[in-house]
């Protein structure tokens, strides 16, 4: 029996699945959205091709895959739908691991170095920066003790990680990664909770004012947001995600 299935999903052309960094938060969220409750441990996404790895069934990791692919082509600007998505079952404790890392390091693993802030991976959730998928990191708990913090620092190419603070826009930046949004406009709940993250890290250093422009809210909510707590989990993410960026957002692609 095996212990996992290793997924992998291309477009029928083979085109480019995502072209921009927000549709690559679109991808992770679809993917840990349709994720849960199925075992998954990690996904990584390439240019025209995503990995998965899922500890479940063959029959729930085809229908996790079958999701992901629905999902993506209702969410993303797609011109031609998916392939079949293609299982290799993972039969013993090593290939565990190994796809595990495998699926992790796709930008890296083909040169490509078009997500240095690895937004396509569950890299982010792994290591707290992110808040959508931070059930991956129970499920790799449980399932690969062996994963260490370092490891995951590895993958993601740093050495050390913990929160900073930054100026108004690169919080408001963070706060986005940090809870998989493309922008804070409206009033859902994870918005909501995002625009609280900033105004909580920021605190008093920006003025009432400049906060509810660059927020695009009242300076009242504002004011309100200054008393409340918020949710602290985001908090720490947004300021994680501030030193992922101030380690490896500058970085650039030396050409062809």
């Amino acid at each position: 029996m095996a212990l996992g299935y290793h997924i992998r999903l291309r477009l029928v052309d083979d085109g480019p699945i995502a072209q921009s960094a927000e549709e690559r938060r679109t991808v992770a969220r679809v993917v840990l959205e349709q994720g849960r409750g199925k075992d998954l441990l990690g996904f990584g996404l390439g240019d025209n091709h995503l990995h998965a790895e899922t500890a479940s069934s063959e029959p729930t990791a085809k229908e996790l895959g079958r999701r992901i692919a629905l999902s993506l082509g209702h969410h993303l600007p797609l011109k031609v739908g998916f392939t079949g998505a293609y299982l290799k079952p993972i039969e013993e404790g090593r290939h565990l691991y190994n796809c595990f890392r495998y699926v992790l390091g796709q930008d890296l693993h083909h040169g490509l170095e078009l997500d240095l802030l690895r937004e396509g991976t569950n890299l982010p959730d792994l290591l707290g920066a992110r808040v959508l998928g931070q059930y991956t990191a129970a499920n790799v708990r449980r399932l690969l003790p062996r994963i260490t913090r370092e490891d995951l620092l590895q993958l993601l190419g740093l050495e050390s990680l913990g929160p900073i603070d930054g100026e108004l826009d690169r919080v408001v930046g963070a706060a986005l990664r940090a809870a998989g949004l493309s922008e804070l406009a409206g009033r859902t709940p994870e918005t909501v909770a995002a625009r609280q993250a900033v105004v909580r890290i920021v605190g008093f250093r920006e003025t009432a004012e400049q906060l509810a422009h660059r927020l695009k809210i009242g300076i009242r909510t504002v004011d309100r947001m200054r008393d409340q707590e918020g949710d602290p989990r985001l908090v720490w993410a947004t300021m994680l995600q501030l030193d992922i960026e101030r380690q490896l957002g500058s970085a650039r692609r030396s050409g062809f």
